[in-house]
């Protein structure tokens, strides 16, 4: 078999990298002082590399009075048998060295003598800043040996470019395997666990599951005090996406979107969904870092799960009050398209996407954009773009201009104004075209089709604005289950402090990190929270909400002491605290639904579920002990924990947040059952020898009538009617129609214990599991009443 080159003679070529032996040329790094750039290396945490100008050292210069230029580095020893051929960059100055050297030698020179280091000819490589000097030599390297020596994405990509600088050949196609070499490595069962190992410190909820301390939830950044974090290994389509600057040119390089096309998945997979984002410390701070690009590419996934398009909104929020400063009025709106606003649940359709809208044409300089404009694109039958397509150089211009047309706080006359929107018209939507959104999401037929048919004569339908393609859904049917703790001390302190006739309120932590108390689900945010009064019997485990403060930026209607809007909202979720009671658990809890449980935003809402024990009367010398060590005359802390007991467990009273699916029918598992109203035709018909008579009767008949069916349920303290009318249903007779009503209670899975195997194999029957299980989800529903 016929071998490329002789490998004895490739080996010793490679041994002369950086040898002075048998150098014949000398290469320099080269940089223009005018543009020095120590920036570059402060922001990569690298030491500033040691330089030193032309004329300090033995190499002599003459730069044609360009400039004074500065070496960085130590020259490097070279060969001009390996450069000549192996570098276009270098053969064209060597070329060059001889014709010089030709002409110098019939005396007819011409221009200025060309450097020298001890007679050698010197190679310059022209760098923008030291940083580059590193991934230069690696590139020079590789003319020698033929492989490059990388540990990052980054670092090949800067080589990349270097080789692509000095035309080496083969050394950029190198570069680009190395990069597909590092995603398909990430891609690997161990690498994934290794990462996710790690950040189980931080670790996620947990998908449906009962046990008590078995994991804990990842926290969102507090971006007002940053809190650590752990160090992470760097996630190969992170580095790539944040190395965005040294892409090649697609139009140069095609084969580069066949790996950006395999890192996509790999982004997505990487965040996964919506709420994991939001609720992971260590994600949402690697979420905030990312680059518009790599937003982009999750935000158009249908496979980066939510559980409600309303989630994807602030999880764009919040990118965007992080990196608002860096992020200009085209790369705004890019991302702001990519929200299918047209799936906003109610809440944020009557109410955080109106203010939005009033923001963005407040806040916007230069006002709203002219009738004309609209008028003209629907007298030409074009569609006119819901975000204009000359937003940006209209606002630019009325930069230029001097317009100044909206409020102080919002508006400036300053070009560097143009290149990013007010903080808050960050989101750019105009109030007539939202208004429109919000009348076209909760009609129904005909009216839907008239909406439908209107609007695509004023507004660009074709945006994902507009879609009706649904996000994967990131809620599993069990739930996802998120744990949360009191300290016995906290709600110790908050006991001894209470007064007659007093309540006290203690807020509950998540696990994981105490910086952050709250859950996101559903665009808001959710924390657990237990209420005492002093002397009660029981005490109250409520649900509280909250605006995300990503919304109050200045200048926005959400912003101030009484914000312009009032929001309503719910969230389908199961509360629970854990009640112990000998030595076994049970969870004791209240279940909420966006169907049934609304309540302004800002508020909360529970029931008296922790049934504290009676304690017995103190004797009169013990109660007087007890109440010396008690504050402002009320009972001591030691004493009220003790009521406390069946709750109270390794310091903490504990429980979990269970996030549950929005409700849509009720089957085997399913969160509703539904009430209906069956009809039949009266068994007196049925004489023999009738039509009506027969297991086919020869008529169909189709009836309906007037009625109103409810069922009471049962919530603390007291019942309501749930029903569903039919004075518009008509059914066949013998049929039925109706509605889903019944919401009942989401359980977790039941450990399997021995318990648990006892009533199955005794009470149930054909394999499944018991009756008096599945009945506890209906408790609500009058069950036992």
């Amino acid at each position: 078999m016929k071998s490329v080159g002789n490998e004895h003679v490739a080996k010793q070529l490679a041994s002369l990298y950086s040898s002075e032996e048998d150098s014949d040329c000398v290469v320099v790094f080269c940089l223009k002082a005018s543009s020095l750039q120590d920036a570059s290396a402060t922001t990569t945490g690298k030491p500033l590399l040691k330089r030193q100008r032309v004329g300090e050292s033995s190499i002599s210069f003459n730069n044609g009075g360009r400039g004074d230029v500065i070496i960085v580095g130590d020259a490097l020893p070279g060969h001009q048998l390996v450069l000549r051929f192996a570098s276009e960059h270098f053969g064209s100055q060597l070329k060059q060295w001889d014709a010089k050297k030709s002409r110098n030698g019939t005396c007819e020179q011409s221009g200025p003598a060309a450097a020298t280091v001890d007679g050698r000819p010197v190679l310059r490589v022209n760098l923008s800043h030291e940083g580059e000097e590193p991934s230069a030599r690696t590139a020079i390297r590789y003319a020698y040996t033929g492989d490059v020596q990388t540990a990052s994405i980054r670092e090949a990509l800067e080589v990349r470019r270097q080789a692509v600088n000095l035309r080496i050949k083969g050394c950029a196609a190198a570069c680009m395997e190395i990069v597909k070499a590092k995603l398909v490595e990430a891609t690997n069962t161990a690498v994934i666990n290794n990462y996710m190992a790690v950040m189980d410190g931080d670790a996620s909820p947990t998908r449906g599951g009962s046990g008590v301390g078995t994991s804990a939830m990842g926290t969102a950044v507090t971006r007002s005090q940053p809190a650590p974090l752990p160090r992470l290994p760097s996630h190969p389509v992170l580095e790539l996406y944040a190395c965005e600057s040294l892409w090649p040119d697609l139009a140069h390089e095609p084969e580069f979107e066949s790996i950006l096309k395999s890192a996509k998945p790999q982004l997505v997979h990487h965040f996964d969904n919506v709420l994991q984002t939001l609720n992971t410390r260590s994600l949402c701070q690697q979420f905030l870092q990312l680059p518009p690009t790599a937003v982009e590419v999750l935000l158009e996934s249908d496979d980066f799960g939510t559980d409600s398009e309303s989630s994807v909104l602030l999880l764009l929020a919040t990118w965007m009050e992080a990196n608002h400063a860096t992020t200009d009025i085209r790369t705004c709106e890019r991302l702001c398209r990519q929200v299918r606003l047209l799936q906003l649940s109610r809440p944020y359709l009557s109410s955080i996407l109106p203010v939005l809208a009033l923001d963005f044409e407040t806040c916007t300089i230069g006002g709203p954009p002219q009738p004309t404009i609209a008028a003209a694109g629907a007298a030409s039958g074009a569609p006119v773009p819901s975000l204009t397509a000359n937003t940006a150089s209209t606002v630019a211009g009325a930069a230029n201009a001097g317009l100044n047309n909206g409020p102080a706080a919002c508006s400036s006359s300053s070009v560097a104004a143009a290149a990013a929107p007010a903080p808050a018209a960050w989101f750019p939507v105009r109030g007539a075209e939202a208004a429109f959104i919000c009348s076209l999401a909760t009609a129904q037929p005909p009216l839907r089709d008239a909406l439908l048919a209107a609007g695509r004569k004023l507004y660009d339908m074709t945006l994902p604005w507009y879609s009706l393609r649904r996000r994967r859904q990131c809620l599993p049917a069990t739930g996802l289950v998120y744990h949360w703790r009191i300290a016995e001390q906290d709600l110790a302190q908050a006991l001894a402090t209470l007064q007659p006739g007093g309540l006290c309120c203690t807020t509950g932590t998540f696990r994981g990190d105490s910086d952050f108390n709250y859950v996101v689900a559903g665009g808001f945010e959710w924390w657990p929270s237990i209420e005492y009064r002093h002397g009660a019997a029981e005490a109250n485990l409520g649900l509280y909400s909250r605006l995300p403060v990503v919304y109050q930026v200045p200048g926005s209607r959400f912003t101030g002491p009484k914000p312009a809007v009032a929001i309503v909202a719910g969230v389908d979720v199961d509360l629970s605290v854990h009640h112990w009671h000998h030595e076994a658990f049970v969870d004791d809890g209240v279940y909420f639904s966006t169907s049934k449980d609304i309540w302004p935003v800002g508020g909360g809402r529970g029931a008296n579920v922790l049934a504290l024990r009676q304690l017995q009367p103190l004797t009169s010398a013990a109660a007087t002990d007890v109440c010396s060590k008690g504050a402002g005359g009320g009972f001591s802390g030691v004493a009220s924990l003790a009521a406390w007991s069946e709750y109270v467990r390794d310091g903490e009273v504990a429980g979990k947040l269970t996030l549950l699916q929005p409700s849509i029918e009720h089957r085997h598992g399913a969160a509703e059952a539904n009430l209906g109203l069956h009809s039949r035709l009266p068994g007196v018909y049925q004489v023999p020898g009738s039509c009506f008579t027969g297991a086919k009767p020869a008529l169909a008949t189709v009836a309906g009538a007037n009625a109103n069916l409810s069922v009471p349920l049962w919530n603390r303290p007291g019942f309501m009617d749930d029903g569903a009318g039919t004075s518009k249903a008509a059914c066949p007779a013998g049929g039925s129609c109706g509605a889903n009503v019944l919401t009942s209670r989401q359980l977790p899975p039941q450990p399997t214990s021995a318990a648990t195997a006892d009533v199955r194999s005794t009470k149930g029957t054909g394999g499944g599991s018991s009756g008096v299980a599945p009945l506890a989800a209906w408790s609500t529903c009058g069950i036992g009443r």
